[in-house]
């Protein structure tokens, strides 16, 4: 009698427990701003553009003139969703920015640098370049 109760309540439980499935939020790659596209422009060399955008997601070394930032996010489940952005430069200077942006891809907000400080009218040296006027 106990062990039935136990195989029971065990089949019970499972069954139960498959009623709830949690689905993570799945993000991968470099998270796209629109504030860091802004700042691209043709004529750029490489390592500012790096400042810039971060390491990109892929460098193919077979086309090394061709970076690939992309970002992707998966949330409860549903399709993933893609942005993508590709950077072409001659030699070490931007030449060409290719954008596919999807505007329903957003990152969660714990994720994003959101710079409250900066946006505030802070200044972003934290005030060095007052120091210096005083002497």
């Amino acid at each position: 009698m106990q062990k039935l109760l136990i195989f029971t309540l065990s089949i019970a439980s499972l069954a139960l427990s498959g009623c709830s499935v949690y689905h993570l939020d799945i993000q991968q790659g470099n998270v796209i701003e629109p504030k860091q596209l802004a700042l691209l422009q043709p004529g750029m060399d490489k390592k500012k553009v790096q400042f810039i955008m971060g390491t990109p997601l892929l460098r193919d070394p077979f086309h090394p003139n061709r970076w690939d930032y992309v970002y992707t996010m998966e949330r409860n489940g549903q399709p993933r969703r893609e942005q993508r952005v590709t950077l072409i430069f001659d030699g070490d200077r931007l030449v060409h920015i290719d954008k596919h942006l999807n505007p329903a891809v957003k990152p969660p907000q714990d994720v994003v640098d959101t710079e409250s400080s900066g946006e505030s009218g802070g200044d972003a040296t934290g005030g060095a370049d007052h120091d210096s006027d005083a002497d």
